[in-house]
């Protein structure tokens, strides 16, 4: 059991989305973590970054991802499911690559532990995937975050992931809360 309340972003905002159960389990899950726990679209996750940090210059770590998925042929259905939505994921992202805008900033892959935001008591897991480094017309640091993130609920998860995102990027620079105009766009990808 942790002895202080903490959950992820992702979490909270689908805590908050869910409904009593389903906000039950979330909670016990939190309070109760397990030893290990498989992260269901890592292959994905993994291969979306990589291009993203290049600025997608290496799409090439898609294709590999994809091409490995395919070769694989798990014993179990539940592991032939995830593998599955793994590359739906990738290839979902690979017809996106034209639509997505970086808006001037420079990606660089975020840490794998980043410190975490206290709200209210309760310790928040942000860990973008990407940190996004720009400047502003009038020669101001920006500084922004994206989450590769592929929800079931696309809409209101991804409004509230983005305002902690905000937030959490003031937080990584050091600085107290950016206005608006003041901080990159927080993004997430939706898959």
């Amino acid at each position: 059991m942790r002895s202080t309340p903490r959950i992820s972003v992702n979490k909270l905002a689908e805590y908050i989305t869910s409904r009593g159960i389903r906000q039950r389990q979330i909670l016990r899950d939190q309070k109760f973590p397990q030893d290990f726990k498989v992260t269901y679209y890592k292959e994905a996750e993994e291969a979306v970054s990589q291009c993203i940090a290049s600025n997608f210059e290496n799409i090439l770590s898609l294709e590999r991802a994809l091409s490995i998925l395919e070769q694989r042929s798990p014993e179990r259905i539940g592991t032939a499911r995830r593998i599955a939505k793994n590359a739906d994921a990738i290839e979902i992202f690979s017809g996106m690559l034209d639509d997505i805008d970086l808006r001037g900033g420079i990606p660089e892959l975020g840490e794998q532990f980043p410190s975490r935001m206290t709200i209210q008591g309760v310790e928040i897991s942000v860990r973008p995937e990407i940190i996004l480094r720009g400047q502003a017309r009038d020669g101001h640091a920006l500084l922004g975050a994206m989450k590769v993130h592929f929800p079931a609920n696309v809409s209101f998860e991804l409004r509230f992931c983005g305002r902690h995102f905000r937030n959490f990027a003031a937080l990584y620079a050091g600085l107290p809360c950016a206005k608006r105009g003041r901080a990159l766009r927080a993004v997430l990808l939706g898959c």
